[in-house]
């Protein structure tokens, strides 16, 4: 349960160094001395401190033009009231569904009726047949 605890407090520490070293990063206050050997000798921290760096020497921020910005804002503001105009379809075509639904069911049942017909019309005529001829 100790160590358990140990790594708990280690990840813990490890995240919050790396969280420190990002701010840093992104102030522009981040020196190579200050977290290359000093970070508790340990090599995990080091590495995720070079990561970090690393990262952010290649990652540049961006920004994206005010075209894209308010094309965005549009197109998000539409797809918004566009779900809500569909989400409760009209009393017409709810009725035509269901209309739609027990016409189907309708339909199912008679054809079951006939199919159940014809079948046992044709075992009776195949059951007096067999009994008309002689064995």
């Amino acid at each position: 349960m100790d160590t358990n605890r140990q790594h708990t407090e280690s990840y813990k520490d490890s995240m919050q160094m790396a969280d420190e070293f990002t701010e840093e990063l992104l102030l522009g206050q981040a020196g190579t001395e200050s977290y290359g050997v000093a970070v508790d000798n340990s090599l995990l921290d080091w590495s995720l401190a070079q990561l970090i760096r690393d990262l952010s020497e290649t990652l540049l921020p961006i920004e994206p033009s005010t075209a894209f910005v308010e094309d965005l804002k549009e197109r998000l503001i539409a797809s918004h009231v566009q779900p809500a105009e569909h989400e409760k379809p009209s009393p017409q075509v709810r009725g035509q569904w269901i209309r739609t639904v027990m016409s189907m069911f309708t339909i199912i049942g008679i054809a079951s009726r006939v199919i159940g017909a014809v079948v046992l019309l044709t075992a009776i005529l195949l059951k007096r047949r067999r009994q008309a001829s002689p064995a």
